[in-house]
């Protein structure tokens, strides 16, 4: 019975973890929520700050190895752009980190040349 009970709880708690991983903007699902409000308001606004945020942690031409290199000229509506696309595109990724997917559009946008 107990064994019964342990199982029933892991479970329980396997599920709920889960579950409220899918609204957070910490993954790819809750980033795509922000991301599909038609009209500028917070979610429209949270999605465009965290994508500039995210791209502009990650950019640093200092590297070795950058994880990509954006061009003179390109306009941070292109970067929510390449980064909404990417989420819309890959539902299949939509469960990894929202830092990692933002990184990962841009760099299939902008690799930097070997």
């Amino acid at each position: 019975m107990l064994a019964a009970s342990l199982a029933l709880a892991t479970t329980s708690n396997a599920a709920t973890a889960q579950a409220s991983r899918v609204g957070e903007p910490t993954y790819g699902n809750g980033l795509w929520d922000h991301c599909q409000a038609q009209s500028p308001n917070y979610d429209r606004g949270f999605c465009d700050g965290f994508i500039l945020a995210a791209a502009r942690a990650s950019y640093d031409t200092n590297l070795k190895h950058p994880f990509f290199c954006i061009p003179a000229g390109v306009l941070n509506n292109q970067l929510f752009d390449i980064v909404r696309n990417g989420l819309h595109d890959h539902p299949e990724e939509r469960h990894y980190g929202s830092n990692q997917l933002v990184i990962t559009y841009l760099h299939r946008a902008f690799p930097c040349a070997k």
